[in-house]
C-alpha cells in the first residue's frame, strides 16, 4: 500500500451506518483527492447496497412503487368505465333521436296523406259546387228565356184581345184567351219558383261544403295545448318522448308552446274547460294515445278550475306506460 491509501480492512456489512469513518487524508493531499478517495467511494457503495437491501426486505404495502402502479391501473379502468357509460348513453340518445325522427317522418307522411285526401275532397267539393253553379246558371237562363217567351205571348194575346173586343160575340173568345194566358203564366211562375228553390239548395250545399273543409283547420289553429309530464326514469328519454308529442301536435295544427315536468302524479288525462273545446280535447287525446306508449287512452275530463277558451292541458304520467 502507498502512503496515499492507508491499509484498513473494509467494514463489516452488519456494522451500523456511520460506524465506519474513513481515514483522514494527508495534509499535503490535493483538494480533489480529499473530496473523493477510494474509502469515500467504498462507503458510498456500501450505503447504496444497504439501502437496496432494506428496500427489498420492506413489505410490498410499504413500497410506493406497486401502489402507484395499482392506483394508475385502477384510474385507467375507472376512466374506461366512465367513457363506456358515456358512449352507451350517447348511443341510447342517438337511438331515441333516430326513432323520434322516424316517428316524426311517419307523422308527417300521415299528415301529408290526410292533407292530400282533404285536398282531393276539397277539389271534388269544388267541382261539385261548380257543377251546381253551372246548373243553376242554366236554369236561370232557361227561366229568363221562358219568361221572355211568355211575355211575348202575353203581348200577342193582348193584341188579339184588343181586336176581338170590337168583334161580335167577343166575350167568350176573350175569356178563353185570358184563361189560356193565365195557365201559361202560372206554369212559368211555377217553373221560376222551382228554379229559385234549386238555386237556394245549391247555394246552401256550397256553403256547407266550404264550412266542412275550413272548420277543422280553424278549430286547431285556435287551440293551445300545454304539456305536463311526471314519472319516468331517464330525463333525456322522457323529454325526447314529450318533444315528439309536441311535434305531433304542431303538425296537426295545434299550438304547443312548451313541455313542463311536474311532481304531481294524477294519471294521464286531457283537460278542457269549455264545451266548445271538447271535440278538440278528444282529438288531442287520440294524438296522445298514438304518440305516447301509455297503458291506455288518456281520459278526457273537465276539471273544477277554469281557463280561457281554446286552452287544453295534457297531463302524462310516464310511470304507467306499456
Amino acid at each position: 500500500m502507498s502512503d496515499r491509501t492507508p491499509s484498513r480492512a473494509a467494514p463489516d456489512a452488519r456494522e451500523p451506518l456511520g460506524a465506519y469513518a474513513p481515514a483522514a487524508a494527508p495534509h499535503d493531499a490535493a483538494p480533489h483527492d480529499a473530496a473523493y478517495t477510494p474509502d469515500e467511494k467504498l462507503r458510498c457503495e456500501i450505503e447504496k447496497l444497504r439501502a437496496e437491501t432494506l428496500a427489498l426486505r420492506r413489505p410490498f404495502y410499504q413500497t410506493p412503487g406497486p401502489w402507484l402502479a395499482g392506483v394508475t391501473a385502477l384510474a385507467g379502468i375507472i376512466g374506461v368505465g366512465i367513457q363506456y357509460q358515456k358512449s352507451e348513453r350517447a348511443y341510447e340518445l342517438a337511438a331515441i333521436k333516430r326513432e323520434q325522427a322516424q316517428l316524426d317522418i311517419a307523422v308527417l307522411e300521415r299528415k301529408r296523406a290526410q292533407a292530400d285526401s282533404a285536398r282531393a275532397r276539397a277539389d271534388s267539393a269544388r267541382l261539385q259546387a261548380d257543377s251546381q253553379l253551372t246548373l243553376v246558371s242554366q236554369q236561370l237562363q232557361s227561366t229568363q228565356a221562358l219568361r221572355g217567351r211568355e211575355e211575348e205571348r202575353l203581348r200577342v194575346v193582348m193584341a188579339q184581345l184588343s181586336r176581338i173586343q170590337s168583334a161580335p160575340g167577343a166575350q167568350a173568345t176573350v175569356a178563353a184567351a185570358v184563361q189560356r194566358s193565365l195557365d201559361t203564366l202560372q206554369s212559368a211562375i211555377q217553373a221560376s219558383q222551382a228554379a229559385a228553390a234549386q238555386s237556394r239548395r245549391s247555394v246552401r250545399t256550397i256553403d256547407r261544403l266550404r264550412t266542412e273543409i275550413a272548420a277543422p283547420a280553424k278549430q286547431a289553429a285556435r287551440t293551445t295545448v300545454y304539456l305536463q309530464f311526471s314519472g319516468g326514469g331517464d330525463e333525456a328519454r322522457d323529454r325526447a318522448l314529450m318533444q315528439r308529442l309536441q311535434a305531433t301536435l304542431g303538425a296537426a295544427g295545434y299550438a304547443a308552446p312548451g313541455v313542463e315536468r311536474v311532481r304531481e302524479r294524477e294519471g294521464s288525462s286531457v283537460r278542457y274547460f269549455h264545451d266548445a273545446d271538447r271535440a278538440s280535447a278528444e282529438a288531442v287525446a287520440d294524438l296522445v294515445a298514438r304518440t305516447v306508449p301509455l297503458a291506455g287512452r288518456p281520459q278526457v275530463i273537465r276539471p273544477g278550475y277554469t281557463e280561457g277558451r281554446g286552452i287544453i292541458e295534457v297531463w302524462i304520467d310516464l310511470t304507467r306506460t306499456r
